[in-house]
């Protein structure tokens, strides 16, 4: 017995229903009956996942039906996220996918593959990873299928262990009355009842024993078939061919299968292919009925001569006949039934399968210490660009106060192609974070559940629409992007939380079902100038920005154009790496560095920032007003987005909508220069008191530090 209890998790990728999900559902559940914790992870829909409620086993859906890259970032995901002591795969997809998920997850937990069927393993050098290097080891559900992977696969012998699959024997038991169960079920009381348990597959050979049946003249005899699957309409085709409708009971898929094996007088099962030790057959023998059936798997090992009768596959004379011993001669039937019972009792009985079982697990888990990462508090971003003004201004400040609390941050730049591989080649950096902070990337959906695997705690920082489509240039708009909206979508529904710069972002997250949280941006204002000196006769009025946000200043041509003409004494000051070719209007272009930024908006009069009222505009974050406040500058803004928060109009500048009003308001401030220096004055008292930097950081560090105690 093992020392203490274990998490033991399950994995079935088939879609069908038969003996093997009946085992697995049995094991689980006599393993919570012996304490431990166990839990299935199974293909979605799967008939195995709506059996399981009856079992209260707990149960994980995910799309591992077949080896598919979304089925794989699924499981990856899940085993990341959730501790167990052993996992125990049960067919081809769910192997592949769990040996792959283990090391891309770096889980060093102990992989148990059973093998339940006869099928040849492949011999080629990815088969053998997954059998000798990626399993811990190997059950198969008879000694003949041991043999057979040790012979051909040249698997070693004390890495595999035959454990046969087991069942309740106090549920299957002989019948003292016969005649009875046959009149509840309907069936004919005076016949020989041949039966079968089986899902209607082909290479269970029910066609083979249906010929057999009709060569036996069947006036004394009479064919039941329980069970269902894809040979359905082929079998009740065959019974319509050869005229044997009324003495054949086609039962389908029973719950309970007991009274129907009572019912019987022989039970057969002509299968050639794709066994191990079937559980049919062992049900059957605890009932004390005598067997026919095939050597195919590991079948031999509980019929023999005492038992039953071998035949010849897919061979419906032989099995005629060994028909017809055995309906011929109750005494052999009722002697190889009796032993049937004993042999059942002995070598089937479901403890000794879950005995066996807890061995293996228990030596697996001892012999497979866990190999763990040590886990610091690493936070990694990862961005496009750390010298934009979104990563300087917004999360530079956020690692420098992460750092003070001693938090190891990395910063990672995400190369623009190359998918998957940008991220799997930092895959070891990635698994030693504690939070990953996506910094304005919208990654496709695959690369999405691939970082899942490697992190578990995945934050989104954007203080722009991303889902949208970017303009290639000043006149081009930015309209919806179904594709990049469902990428954003489902990426806010990976991430843990998604930081937003302000509550329009915030709103869009919230309503496409992200869990959202408000931090602005903020501004340096601690160096910024306390009082302005003119020493230049011209008001000069700035713009700064991005070359993709020239567009909005496209929207005041006109306007410069007019004050041009009737205000002489302005320039219009544009800080940037393109420029407009407005040749009516009195330009200084300045190209953009960190210098030049800090030196003009210190020799700046006024601050605009234009906006249309576009989805686009409204996610903006009023960044440019707070440079402008903390370089004392009165502002004028479109009253759009975050830019009605942040100035109060009539105080710290003027929020205007009408060019007559842009026009306006300009000409105002360039002729009144003591109301520019109250308003800017008044500004930078706001930028301090509500956006600054190292305030904002403080704030954001500590929203960190809770998700980390979470």
């Amino acid at each position: 017995m093992p020392e203490r209890k274990y998490h033991i998790v399950h994995t079935e990728s088939s879609g069908g229903w038969g003996g093997q999900e009946i085992r697995i559902l049995n094991e689980a559940h006599e393993f919570i009956k012996r304490g431990h914790q166990v839990t299935l992870v199974v293909s979605t829909g799967s008939p195995i996942a709506q059996r399981s409620k009856e079992y209260q086993i707990p149960t994980v859906e995910l799309p591992i039906g077949k080896k598919t890259l979304k089925g794989l970032f699924a499981l990856c995901n899940w085993i990341a996220h959730n501790d167990f002591d052993v996992i125990n795969t049960h067919s081809s997809s769910d192997s592949w996918m769990v040996a792959l998920g283990m090391r891309l997850t770096f889980k060093h937990k102990p992989l148990i593959r059973t093998r339940h069927v006869s099928a040849p393993v492949s011999k080629n050098w990815a088969t053998s990873w997954l059998y000798q290097t990626a399993s811990y080891h190997i059950v198969t559900t008879g000694e003949k299928l041991r043999q057979t992977l040790i012979n051909d696969n040249a698997i070693h012998p004390d890495k595999i262990t035959s454990v046969p699959t087991g069942i309740d024997c106090q549920q299957f038991i002989p019948t003292t009355d016969k005649t009875r169960i046959r009149k509840q079920l309907k069936l004919p009381s005076d016949k020989t009842i041949i039966g079968i348990v089986a899902t209607l597959r082909s290479w269970k050979g029910h066609q083979y024993l249906i010929e057999a049946f009709h060569q036996l003249g069947h006036h004394k005899t009479h064919l039941l078939i329980v069970g269902n699957g894809p040979q359905w309409s082929n079998i009740q085709q065959q019974i319509d061919q050869f005229g044997i409708k009324d003495n054949v009971t086609l039962c389908g898929e029973q719950s309970n299968v007991t009274p129907w094996l009572q019912a019987m007088d022989i039970f057969c099962l002509p299968s050639y292919a794709n066994e191990g030790v079937p559980q049919s057959i062992m049900q059957a023998m605890a009932c004390g009925l005598p067997i026919i059936s095939t050597n195919v798997g590991s079948i031999t090992e509980i019929v023999n001569e005492n038992t039953g009768i071998i035949v010849e596959s897919k061979d419906s004379l032989s099995l005629k006949a060994a028909l017809l011993d055995l309906i011929n001669n109750e005494k052999i039937r009722v002697t190889l039934g009796n032993n049937a019972i004993n042999f059942s009792k002995k070598h089937c009985n479901i403890n000794t399968m879950i005995g066996k079982m807890e061995i293996i697990f228990n030596q697996s888990i001892k012999n497979s210490p866990p190999k763990s990462f040590e886990k610091k508090q690493y936070i990694i971003f990862l961005t496009k660009g750390d010298q934009v003004p979104s990563f300087r201004y917004r999360l530079a400040p956020l690692i420098t106060e992460l750092e003070k609390r001693q938090y190891t941050c990395h910063t990672e730049r995400l190369a623009s192609s190359k998918y998957l591989w940008r991220l799997w080649k930092n895959k070891q950096l990635y698994q030693h974070a504690s939070i990953i902070i996506l910094h304005k990337l919208l990654l496709p959906k695959v690369e999405v559940d691939l970082l899942r695997t490697f992190c578990s705690t995945i934050i989104l920082d954007i203080d722009d629409a991303i889902y949208l489509k970017k303009p290639r240039w000043t006149d081009h708009l930015m309209p919806y992007s179904t594709h990049k909206g469902r990428k954003f979508q489902y990426l806010i529904s990976k991430c843990n939380v998604s930081i937003a710069g302000n509550h329009e972002l915030g709103k869009k997250i919230s309503s496409l079902g992200g869990k959202a949280k408000i931090i602005s941006t903020g501004i340096d204002v601690n160096g910024c100038k306390k009082e302005r000196v003119d020493t230049h006769s011209l008001c000069k009025i700035v713009w700064i920005g991005l070359p993709t946000n020239l567009k909005y200043l496209q929207m005041l041509h006109t306007v410069f154009a007019t004050l041009t003409q009737t205000e002489p004494q302005f320039i219009l000051q544009i800080i940037c790496s393109h420029f407009p070719n407005w040749e009516d209007v009195r330009l200084e272009k300045v190209i953009w560095s960190k210098d030049t930024e800090k030196q003009y908006l210190a020799n700046a009069d006024i601050g605009i920032m234009p906006l249309d009222n576009s989805e686009s505009a409204r996610g903006k974050c009023a960044f440019k007003l707070l440079q402008y406040m903390a370089a004392s500058l009165p502002c004028i803004a479109s009253p759009v987005g975050a830019n009605s928060y942040v100035v109060e109009d009539g105080k710290t500048g003027y929020l205007v909508n009408s060019k007559e009003e842009w026009i306006e308001k300009i000409s105002l401030l360039i002729h009144h220069p003591q109301q520019r220096k109250d308003m800017g004055r008044k500004g930078l008292l706001f930028a301090r008191s509500k956006y600054d930097q190292n305030t904002i950081a403080k704030t954001y560090a500590n929203y960190i530090t809770q998700l980390l105690k979470i």
